[in-house]
Parts: structure tokens; C-alpha cells; sequence
């Protein structure tokens, strides 16, 4: 009975959750044609995913990585308030990656790789909904669906049989 609850439990998250992201969607769609939206450069690209490009100048893309990290959040400030507004801040998760880079090249024949360009990646946070979840649960809709077509076809067989029997016996 537990297993149960848990199945019914899993099917009531993940239906908040697909409520949330037609939610963010819709959000997204409303808001990326507003003015605020421009002004901060920020993009959705057709999966739904918010994302932005920070560049850095050459001294600053010199700093060591907890410098740089801390920069790239204090540039991006703006937009988590922004976000922060649109009540998405809950749901999504953000992401920072390197995108471009340059490499010096000194007298020793040593070289050393900077990075200057950034792509941070607002993504909605899927909690419920995966590709474990829907394998799982395919899985047992389908042996739900094989057992009621064997207990609908065995019901139909009695049902008619018996149907047969009365029929038989009333015309006696």
C-alpha cells in the first residue's frame, strides 16, 4: 500500500511540475519582448533555456578563478533580480561556462590560457520528470494496460458465457 502512495505521490510532483514549466514558458514568452528583457541581453532559445554572454577584459580575465567567479555574479546581479521578480528564481538553475579564450605565449616557450567570455545558462530544474521516470513509468502503464486487457477479455468470455448458459436455459 505504501508503494502505492509513493506512485500517486510521484504522479502528483510531476504534475506540478509540468504545471510550473508550461508556467515558466508562458513566463518567458511574455517577457523576452519587454524592454528589461533587451536591456540585460538576455536570449531563450528554442528549448527554453535563458542565457546571456559576459565578457571579461584582458586584466581581468588574468585574475585567478574564485576572482573571476565573483565578478561574473556581481555582473550579474541585475538579472537574478530580474528573475528574482518574475518569481523564476525558485525553478531554475543556473549554469557558467567558458565559451572563448586566449593563450600567451611567453619568452620560456611557456604558455598560459585565459578566459575571457562566459555563457551563463538559466535552465528550469527538473525534479521528477527524466528519462528514469518515464522508463520506469512507461513500464508500468504497459503492464497495467496487459493486465486489464487480460482481465477485460476474461470478464467478456464469463460474461458471454454466461449470457449463452441463460439463454439456453430460459428457451428450455
Amino acid at each position: 500500500m505504501k508503494k502505492i502512495k509513493q506512485i500517486y505521490y510521484d504522479y502528483y510532483l510531476l504534475f506540478f511540475e509540468i504545471k510550473n514549466f508550461i508556467s515558466y514558458v508562458l513566463t518567458l514568452k511574455k517577457e523576452k519582448l519587454t524592454n528589461e528583457f533587451k536591456r540585460l541581453k538576455l536570449r531563450v532559445d528554442y528549448v527554453g533555456r535563458v542565457y546571456t554572454v559576459i565578457n571579461l577584459s584582458q586584466d581581468e580575465a588574468k585574475w585567478d578563478e574564485f576572482e573571476k567567479r565573483a565578478l561574473i555574479l556581481e555582473r550579474l546581479r541585475d538579472v537574478n533580480r530580474y528573475l528574482t521578480k518574475l518569481n523564476l528564481h525558485e525553478i531554475i538553475t543556473p549554469n557558467i561556462k567558458p565559451v572563448a579564450s586566449y593563450e600567451l605565449h611567453f619568452e620560456d616557450d611557456a604558455s598560459k590560457v585565459y578566459e575571457y567570455s562566459y555563457l551563463i545558462t538559466y535552465t528550469f530544474l527538473f525534479d521528477k520528470f527524466n528519462l528514469w521516470f518515464l522508463f520506469k513509468h512507461t513500464i508500468l502503464v504497459y503492464a497495467l494496460y496487459k493486465i486489464w486487457s487480460v482481465y477485460n477479455t476474461f470478464i467478456i468470455e464469463t460474461i458471454s458465457s454466461m449470457y449463452g448458459y441463460i439463454s439456453e436455459l430460459l428457451l428450455k
